[in-house]
């Protein structure tokens, strides 16, 4: 339909935290286009390319409400690292705290995951 579903792909990260700097896999999906397996596709798409650039990890994490993002997370092959509070929205308690979840990446043999 050439109607935009949403974005999905690597950002860099630098805000104060444990974990930072860091690139990590983001989406955001219009609501019709939810429970499809486009943020999974999508993610692994961008798990792959960041392996052809040579990253040895990369991140996600979402407020620890949002149980789709954080079942993406896991079903793309990501663990669970922490919960944290994110510095840039901490005038917004309703969202905290938030999950961070991590995927190591071998690209010594061809991308492969580890």
């Amino acid at each position: 339909s050439g109607e935009l579903a949403g974005t999905i792909g690597l950002g860099r990260k630098d805000f104060e935290a444990s974990f930072t700097p860091c690139i990590d896999i983001g989406w955001r999906l219009a609501k019709k286009y939810w429970n499809q397996g486009l943020a999974s596709e999508g993610a692994l798409a961008c798990i792959g390319y960041a392996s052809q650039l040579g990253l040895e990890e990369i991140y996600s994490y979402a407020t620890s409400a949002n149980h789709a993002s954080l079942q993406v997370m896991r079903k793309i092959g990501m663990k669970f690292i922490e919960e944290f509070e994110h510095p840039e929205l901490l005038n917004h308690p309703r969202l905290q705290p938030f999950s961070l979840f991590k995927i190591s990446l071998d690209s010594s043999i061809g991308g492969d995951l580890v």
